[in-house]
């Protein structure tokens, strides 16, 4: 069984020692560590190169996003015959069965799924919300087994971030690598409606977690812009439909303001005349 496993750096240096050393504590035996760093300037590649000598570093000339970079990573995943590729952020770290755990569960009877996800927790030891909102949108069984104390190993979801993936081999070789379109936020997205609509299912896995360093980071304006452009690229790409239907819409309003102006605006014009012709 060969897993690869990636993490794209970027000027990550706080979170290498966890990160890293927690993928080669991995019990999984037959185990490739590769980073992927978008041209980071805090030394965290000569660190890592130092410290953890077998992890394999691939270093872009230039800060390609999220997608891209682990485009390159799962190219040579995929040349190197992998049978599952692990995506792990910079600022997430595993516990030693995560990565195996998550494969006995598709190996169980599980196996049309091509993502599977892990719980993920902050440092704080709270569930991420944002793992709560993709399942609560598409499986509340979850919490109503949560409830009763049956929490089963496997969920559908629709839609999971990259946080923390496992992909399978077939689905990689079926659906491919991120969408180029996408620089950094979306691309997951993207590729969670892809997956789908391959056929493959996404499962979200409650019994194995990942602690994700999140934190409240402040959120500045060309992160907003990035994520305004992502999410606009998703409406555009997925909701031809509605997005032709809200232009309908748009020029009905706009006809009728122009109609409406015309009409109430010669109306007046004309009330006018006659009032002023009346006058004594």
């Amino acid at each position: 069984m060969v897993v690869y496993s990636i993490v794209v750096t970027y000027n990550g240096f706080k979170w290498i020692d966890k990160c890293f050393s927690s993928l080669i504590n991995s019990t999984i035996l037959e185990h490739h560590i590769l980073a992927v760093d978008n041209c980071s300037t805090d030394n965290s590649i000569e660190y890592i190169r130092e410290n953890y000598p077998t992890v394999e570093i691939i270093q872009s000339k230039r800060n390609l996003g999220f997608g891209q970079a682990n485009n390159l990573g799962i190219k040579k995943a995929i040349a190197g015959h992998a049978d599952y590729i692990f995506l792990l952020n910079q600022d997430a770290w595993i516990s030693d069965c995560t990565i195996e755990d998550l494969i006995k569960i598709h190996l169980g009877s599980n196996e049309r799924y091509g993502i599977l996800a892990p719980l993920r927790i902050y440092v704080n030891g709270e569930i991420e919300d944002i793992i709560l909102h993709s399942i609560f949108n598409c499986n509340i069984s979850f919490f109503s087994d949560l409830y009763y104390g049956t929490v089963k190993n496997v969920y559908g979801a629709a839609d999971i971030s990259a946080a923390c993936w496992l992909l399978t081999k077939d689905c990689i070789t079926d659906v491919g690598g991120f969408s180029s379109v996408f620089f950094h936020y979306g691309e997951d997205n993207d590729y969670c409606r892809r997956v789908l609509l391959a056929g493959y299912k996404i499962g979200f896995c409650p019994n194995v977690s990942v602690i994700h360093d999140r934190g409240d980071r402040p959120v500045c304006k060309r992160i907003k812009l990035q994520k305004l452009y992502a999410y606009t690229l998703m409406y555009i790409k997925y909701e031809k439909r509605s997005l032709i239907k809200l232009l309908q819409w748009c020029r009905l309003i706009v006809l009728l303001i122009l109609y409406s102006k015309i009409i109430l605006g010669g109306s007046r014009i004309s009330f006018l005349r006659r009032l002023k012709k009346n006058k004594y």
